[in-house]
């Protein structure tokens, strides 16, 4: 395979990943990822005092639930995202866009999340103690990601997402 001297290939096989437009140079994600990345920042706190809370031990195994619930998680925040960089470019306000998006996006994702309580659910029935642990805390976080998804992201869409001409390019 033949390398590219143009800036842009050398550019990405430095750092890995191609460059893209975002709001801020050389960001690659624009204005409404930085609000996706303020909702996944509650997850982690949130899996630490379901830790607590729960009384639930923290070992070698239920400390792996933040990383595998915040995966699912920012799955969910750039399924929500992505649609509604799309349907802003359909609808003139961006509240109804975000309307649109939770009528179509809401249901898929909360089954989503039900299957994988559903699955990690089934590590209750484990005779070591840790992987039931880490059965329980992971309903708890994925019910709190999931939570978290669709009760904070769209607020924060709504009142601090791109607006006007600059919609269409968040």
């Amino acid at each position: 395979m033949e390398a590219s001297s143009s800036p842009r290939s050398m550019e990405t096989s430095r750092v890995g990943a191609p460059p893209s437009a975002g709001s801020v140079p050389g960001s690659g994600i624009g204005a409404s990822g930085y609000l996706g990345k303020a909702a996944s920042i509650t997850y982690p706190p949130a899996v630490l005092a379901l830790h607590g809370y729960a009384g639930i031990p923290l070992n070698s195994i239920t400390v792996m639930v933040g990383a595998v619930v915040l995966g699912i998680a920012v799955d969910n925040c750039i399924h929500v995202l992505s649609f509604w960089k799309e349907e802003r470019e359909r609808f003139d306000d961006p509240r109804k866009a975000l309307r649109w998006v939770l009528a179509h996006k809401l249901v898929p994702m909360t089954c989503t999340t039900a299957v994988l309580i559903c699955g990690f659910g089934l590590f209750l029935f484990s005779n070591f103690p840790p992987l039931a642990d880490f059965g329980r805390l992971s309903l708890l976080a994925l019910a709190v990601a999931l939570a978290s998804t669709t009760l904070l992201l769209p607020p924060l869409l709504a009142v601090l997402g791109p607006r006007g001409s600059h919609a269409a390019r968040g």
